[in-house]
């Protein structure tokens, strides 16, 4: 519970960065951000603790859960940079 509690602040920066930057058709970061961090990381990372390093559920699932904090961190760095600012018009 206390890493679901930790974790869920990150996930509230990460999907404000995503929609902002959706909004302001920044879809390459987009991209980065949805296919990336949302798909591709947490799955191999999953399979790689599970099958192959056969790590208990509790361990796997907080790494899981910690790939938000990766990607709040992408997220609010392509925010600050403001490319997606100069997009909006």
């Amino acid at each position: 519970l206390k890493v679901e509690a930790l974790c869920g602040i990150f996930v509230v920066y990460s999907n404000i960065a995503y929609v902002i930057l959706k909004i302001g058709a920044d879809t390459k970061r987009v991209f980065i951000m949805d296919g990336l961090f949302s798909f591709l990381c947490p799955m191999v990372l999953t399979f790689v603790c599970a099958y192959i390093l056969k790590t208990s559920f509790y361990i796997t699932w907080v790494l899981f859960e910690g790939t938000y904090i990766i990607k709040s961190t992408i997220g609010l760095y392509f925010y600050f940079k403001g490319t997606w600012i100069r997009r909006l018009s």
